[in-house]
Formats: structure tokens, sequence, C-alpha cells
């Protein structure tokens, strides 16, 4: 089982700078890496990630850092998701790092590259702008403006409601 313990033995995390390092010397793709060496790598995702061999027959597993660092901060599996406050995935500071549902880490998210409004939740529609968030996996339109930025404070105002501090507005 892994737990507290198993994590505590092979790393070591300082919760300033939010970096898991090695406690003990292993090897990964085929060369030695040495005590107090940041363990993991960063993925697509844009999260940190560590891999560590879990049996004796060397099958090896990938946990996502902030995950790790939560289990070892708190003692448990978090069981919820978690957000990094700042947006930034490789950002594990203690103090980044909050639990969050689904929808609330949602809401942290950065502006996708392909919005053509330049705001979050708002659209064309017509000779309009039409507004929209979602709340728990449901869209609520919230109407239809005369303009973008109409739309998009209608949209903020809304969000803020709903989701508190986990807003991310831009």
């Amino acid at each position: 089982m892994l737990d507290f313990d198993f994590f505590h033995a092979r790393y070591k995390y300082d919760p300033i700078s939010g970096l898991l390092t090695w406690r003990i010397n292993t090897k990964g793709g085929g060369r030695a890496i040495p005590i107090g060496t940041v363990a993991g790598s960063t993925v697509q995702t844009g999260h940190r990630r560590v891999m560590l061999s879990i049996n004796r027959d060397g099958k090896q597993r990938m946990y996502k850092a902030h995950r790790v660092i939560w289990l070892m901060m708190t003692g448990e599996w978090p069981r919820l998701e978690i957000d990094h406050i700042d947006g930034d995935g490789t950002n594990n500071a203690w103090a980044n790092l909050r639990l969050a549902t689904r929808s609330q880490n949602n809401m942290n998210k950065r502006m996708q590259s392909n919005n053509s409004s330049g705001f979050k939740g708002v659209r064309r529609n017509g000779s309009g702008w039409s507004a929209q968030i979602w709340l728990d996996r449901k869209g609520i339109w919230l109407g239809t403006f005369r303009t973008k930025q109409e739309a998009h404070a209608i949209c903020c105002e809304a969000r803020i409601k709903a989701y508190g501090p986990f807003v991310r507005n831009a």
C-alpha cells in the first residue's frame, strides 16, 4: 500500500519552493539519480509527475506530484482534485495548492487559445454577444448583449457568485 511513509521514505518536500527531491539514490532512464535531485518531469498537461517502482517485479506507476505532496502534507490522499491557485501546474508550493471540485478547478483555468471574443464565456451570436457560464456541467445561459464587454461583465458576476475564490475571469 502506498501511503504517507512510503512517499516520505523516498521524497523530501520543500513547502516554500514546492519541489520534491529524492531522499534516496535511484535510477531513471538508465542513469543514476543522486539524492537531492528534483524528482519527476513536467508533462504536456503542465503538471509535474513522478514515477516509482511500486513492487518487486519492477512495474512502475506515474503519480501527479501535487497529489503526492498533498498526501505528504496531510497524511491522506486527496479526495478531490488539487487546484493550483495561480494556475501554474508546476508551482507546487504548499500555499498554492487547495482541494477543489472539478467545476471549481475548471473555473481557475485560463482562457482557451481558440477563444475569438477575448473573454471567457462570451461568443458572437448574430449581431450581438452571448454570455454563458458552466455550473456543475450544465450550461447556464445569461443572455445576449449589444457588446462583448457587457456580456463579459455579466459572465464575471455570475461566475463570482457561483464559484467565489476559484474564479479566473481572464
